[in-house]
């Protein structure tokens, strides 16, 4: 009887029958956390392109000009938010501010800004501005890009329980302006 075991149990050792599908099931949860991983990098990365396309392209446009209204600036703010699309755009925000400088400081001259609130005259920038860019007399425009980034994939769901919820994007530029050395805002 005891030889009888003994025999089956050698038997049942050397039996790799399953085996496969017994390392597929172990394996399985992390390849899934592999693949949700990788789709919620990919959303993210394109979020933060998306925001360095509406940033670069609002700074552009507004640099070209040595005047402008609002209702221009609105409407660049405006169809450049649409760049963030496939991606809801009602958290997008972005701040627009025309900088004047001197040889050691910097304040807003005039600011606009889209599903935010704009800079108050004489403020200071809402970013960093090298110093070895200050001239007396030149003014400069800054924007602020910020996104509060929540995938909507299946890979964030399968994260979320280790802490991937919300990613904060936050975006700031500077450019010169182009044809002169100030930019005006009027009020239509």
């Amino acid at each position: 009887m005891k030889t009888k075991w003994l025999v089956q149990f050698v038997r049942l050792t050397r039996d790799r029958k399953g085996v496969a599908a017994i390392e597929f099931a172990l394996l399985l949860p992390l390849l899934l956390l592999i693949v949700a991983g990788l789709a919620y990098s990919y959303e993210a990365l394109t979020v933060s392109r998306k925001l360095d396309q509406i940033g670069a392209t609002i700074a552009d446009l507004i640099a070209q000009r040595n005047a402008v209204n609002t209702s221009q600036v609105d409407g660049i703010m405006t169809s450049s938010a649409s760049i963030i699309s496939p991606f809801p755009a009602q958290n997008l925000s972005i701040v627009v501010s025309v900088v004047s400088m001197n040889a050691t400081s910097a304040q807003v001259a005039w600011s606009r800004a889209y599903q935010d609130t704009a800079q108050a005259a004489n403020a200071q920038p809402l970013g960093p501005i090298a110093t070895n860019i200050l001239e007396d007399g030149v003014q400069l425009v800054t924007v602020k890009v910020s996104y509060p980034f929540t995938s909507t994939s299946i890979g964030a769901l399968m994260l979320s329980g280790f802490g991937f919820s919300t990613l904060n994007f936050d975006r700031f530029y500077v450019e010169r302006p182009r044809t002169s050395d100030s930019i005006e805002l009027t009020v239509n």
